[in-house]
């Protein structure tokens, strides 16, 4: 039964809440669990899941659902960087 929800992220269309919907929530149930669903994203997924896509794409989650060729080099590059700072994690 899911008592609570709290917001961890703005949604892809939010600007400083002002715009789209209100975004990502992470549910928080009555009972101990390890892990939770997040609301709001495109598709069910836990929040360990998210965080995970979050530090593959250095925060730009969004642009794990382009395809290839889409993403600017630099871009690209910037990200590349991202991630190897993060391995000790």
């Amino acid at each position: 039964m899911v008592s609570q929800r709290v917001l961890i992220s703005p949604g892809e269309y939010v600007k400083e809440i002002l715009s789209g919907d209100m975004g990502y929530e992470l549910e928080l149930h009555q009972t101990k669990r390890i892990d939770s669903n997040i609301i709001g994203f495109v598709e069910t997924i836990s929040f360990i899941e998210y965080l995970r896509l979050c530090l593959k794409w250095a925060g730009l989650v969004g642009l794990e659902r382009c395809k290839e060729g889409e993403i600017p080099d630099e871009i690209i590059r910037v990200i590349e960087d991202i991630r190897k700072k993060l391995l000790p994690f």
